[in-house]
């Protein structure tokens, strides 16, 4: 073995990346039987993540160019604005 693949750090990798995955793997199946619980068929729960995923990415690229340009500080305050809006 080299010394990148020794057994040690690949163990280490292995441990890392369960414990990074395996909380989203536990919850994953709760996220789909609750609207399935409350009437979503599989493919509605299957297009709502998807378009959830869409939006996210629509809205977050822009925030990100925005606070290159103008700072974090005033797009913060201007998502501040825009959630109290939403909610109400």
């Amino acid at each position: 073995m080299t010394p990148l693949t020794s057994g040690g750090a690949q163990w280490r990798f292995l441990a890392l990346t369960a414990l990074r995955w395996g909380p989203v793997g536990l919850f994953i199946p709760v996220l789909v039987l609750l609207p399935l619980h409350r009437g979503l068929t599989l493919s509605q729960v299957g297009l709502t993540v998807a378009v959830q995923g869409l939006v996210v990415l629509v809205l977050e690229l822009p925030t990100g160019g925005l606070a290159d340009a103008w700072g974090r500080r005033p797009v913060l305050l201007v998502a501040g604005v825009v959630a109290v809006a939403s909610t109400v």
